[in-house]
């Protein structure tokens, strides 16, 4: 039934939905949290009643996302990644012996 574009009265109902139950658990929380349980409500409901429309904006949001990090890259000359580091092991405290360090 909501696989089918003429019902467009079921999604919207449907999408309506999400939003309320967001709304409900985020009752005691504050503003933003509100905001934002009620937004997850509606975007999760309406991913699921418009599959396709929500991977194609998902797929413009990650093009427009790397676009804004190249410009920012190249406006402040820094690099926006996460380089991970490599995996030392600790140093040894100064006057204390092998044993003790080993037993930690």
């Amino acid at each position: 039934m909501l696989r089918d574009d003429t019902k467009v009265l079921p999604r919207a109902i449907l999408i309506s939905t999400g939003g309320l139950v967001g709304l409900l658990l985020a009752y005691r929380k504050g503003f933003f949290r509100k905001i934002f349980y009620t937004g997850v409500g509606l975007g999760g409901t309406a991913a699921v009643c418009y599959p396709t429309a929500t991977k194609e904006l998902f797929r413009a949001s990650l093009a427009n996302a790397a676009e804004l990090k190249k410009t920012i890259e190249a406006k402040t000359g820094t690099s926006l990644s996460v380089k991970k580091e490599e995996k030392r092991a600790p140093e040894p405290v100064a006057g204390a012996n092998a044993e003790d360090v080993s037993r930690r």
